[in-house]
């Protein structure tokens, strides 16, 4: 009995044995693979050297270069370089690029071989100006306070100084903006802007050219009308209807002889079926 009970307990020493060799074998070669892969990730032959940029107009090579070379510098948990090619911060590079950047919207990281990354970029495209939340009272604005807005609404660069009439000029409220820092805010929002960028262009389209939009109290709006003259309308009409009735009682004007290019005061289409016009004497 004791013999059978040795012979036991030596077969679970052995296989214990056995358990504690693979166990370390395994351990061993596990970090025989971490060392051999941080030592690798030290090779010059797979270390990001050369940043190239592409697609962009107006922000500089250079400065986003600068960005992305703070990216990947530093290591990861003081161990991995993260300018290693397959390890560099890709995600956060994209992030940073797009909130340092105002006037960059898309941005896209792609490997062109092991030691080189290409940053593709898109940039906004200037639609309008936001020149403040109402026209000042001596219908002078000032071009410092003047910001590009793009065909969604989005404030992402301050203007320089032009000459009148370069760009169409919008008045009004900016949301999400930071406080003292309007960059990144948005003036009314997407859906609402293409809607009156649509009523913009079918204006044109019958010869009526605008300059400015303005929002007003009550969801009321004002195109001004070049060479004089505002249109009043209100955000909750059907816009083609609208259309329709200016052009409408356009037709009628210029039956009796009135010109809107003319004299003309404003145009009040606020109302279901009727179009009030006034002109200076």
């Amino acid at each position: 009995m004791r013999h059978k009970l040795f012979k036991q307990n030596k077969h679970i020493r052995l296989k214990r044995r056995k358990i504690i060799i693979k166990a370390s074998i395994t351990v061993g070669l596990v970090v025989f693979f971490v060392v051999a892969a941080v030592w690798g990730s030290y090779s010059e032959n797979i270390r990001v050297s050369h940043i190239y940029v592409e697609g962009n107009d107006v922000v500089p090579d250079k400065e986003i270069k600068s960005l992305v070379d703070e990216q990947i510098n530093g290591k990861y948990f003081y161990i991995i370089p993260k300018n290693n090619i397959f390890f560099y911060p890709k995600n956060n590079i994209k992030n940073k690029i797009l909130k340092t950047f105002k006037r960059v919207y898309y941005v896209k990281i792609n490997i062109a071989d092991l030691t080189s990354i290409v940053v593709t970029v898109k940039e906004r495209r200037p639609y309008a100006l936001w020149c403040g939340e109402s026209i000042p009272n001596d219908n002078i604005t000032s071009k410092d306070r003047c910001y590009f807005i793009d065909d969604k609404g989005f404030l992402f660069a301050k203007s320089p100084t032009f000459s009148d009439n370069v760009y169409f000029t919008v008045y009004g409220d900016v949301t999400g903006a930071k406080s003292g820092d309007l960059l990144g805010g948005v003036f009314l929002n997407e859906e609402r802007l293409k809607k009156f960028i649509r009523l913009k262009d079918l204006l044109e389209k019958e010869g009526i050219k605008t300059s400015k939009l303005v929002q007003k109290e009550n969801n009321d709006f004002e195109f001004y009308i070049s060479p004089s003259g505002v249109l009043i309308f209100n955000e909750s009409q059907d816009m083609k209807k609208l259309l329709r009735n200016l052009v409408s009682a356009i037709d009628v004007k210029k039956s009796e002889g009135k010109d809107i290019n003319k004299n003309l005061e404003y145009i009040d289409a606020r109302f279901n079926n009727k179009v009030i016009f006034k002109f200076t004497p």
